[in-house]
């Protein structure tokens, strides 16, 4: 039998796309055809296809590129299949046994946040985080807390204009600029939080489940009642330990399967 061949510009476009997705910044084309030894001819004319399909960004100030928001949704249907949406509703069950409180799991699609699998606690109200619910990223805790730990051009790029955020609750950001300042804030301190920003009544915490090279692979959060944790600091530190721990072993797991 004769070994399959795969085309050799099929091969480098699947190697710039893998090349892309391991940097923490956008890249020129010089520095692709330099690392990949692929002729800078050839990388732009790859680079202009994935461009032209979204899944790779040209960031005109700087001459760069990064990746698209369909790269994200390929990895977000990924996520959506069986390992990520598996491992994680065990996971969420144990967690909401121990702590009491609803605990949901969720990825960026695009600019918007999908919940893939949530775990309602006991005696407590009715969520919007169902499986398949979609929000906009930037008004979720969720979203922030996977944005957080994407490139900024990549940020830059899903919020190309001024006025490119939907309008959202008291507390959303309205701006990319703020969008911005806020995912700074949230990777400086390891999690995202929202308070009735979808939910009155109900305030969220939530991290994002890391991958290899420290890739958000998804988020997961815990909603509470602020009538039953009024002091947010006190929840907080209580809620924070073990949600930390479980989406740590969700990152492990999806590892030891890849």
């Amino acid at each position: 039998m004769t070994p399959h061949r795969t085309p050799r510009n099929t091969a480098n476009i699947l190697r710039i796309l893998t090349f892309l997705s391991e940097q923490q910044d956008a890249v020129a084309a010089q520095t692709i055809s330099q690392r990949l030894g692929i002729p800078r001819s050839t990388v732009y004319e790859l680079l202009g296809t994935l461009a032209e399909y979204g899944y790779a960004v040209p960031l005109s100030i700087s001459h760069r590129y990064s990746l698209g928001t369909r790269a994200f949704e390929l990895s977000s249907a990924y996520s959506r299949q069986k390992p990520l949406t598996r491992l994680g509703q065990a996971l969420l069950r144990t967690l909401v046994d121990r702590i009491g409180e609803a605990a949901h799991l969720a990825v960026l699609q695009g600019t918007d946040v999908v919940y893939l699998a949530e775990e309602r606690a006991p005696h407590r109200p009715l969520l919007i985080t169902e499986s398949g619910v979609r929000l906009p990223a930037a008004q979720t805790a969720s979203g922030r807390a996977l944005m957080a730990w994407l490139p900024r051009a990549q940020i830059r790029a899903m919020y190309p204009h001024a006025n490119a955020l939907p309008d959202g609750a008291e507390g959303s950001p309205k701006t990319p600029a703020e969008l911005l300042r806020m995912l700074g804030e949230t990777a400086e301190r390891g999690y995202a939080t929202e308070i009735e920003e979808v939910t009155p009544g109900l305030a969220s915490v939530v991290v994002p489940v890391l991958g290899r090279d420290s890739w958000p692979i998804a988020a997961m959060g815990i909603t509470f009642e602020l009538e039953r944790h009024p002091d947010l600091d006190a929840a907080l530190d209580w809620l924070l330990p073990p949600l930390r721990r479980f989406a740590a072993e969700l990152g492990r797991r999806l590892g030891a399967q890849a």
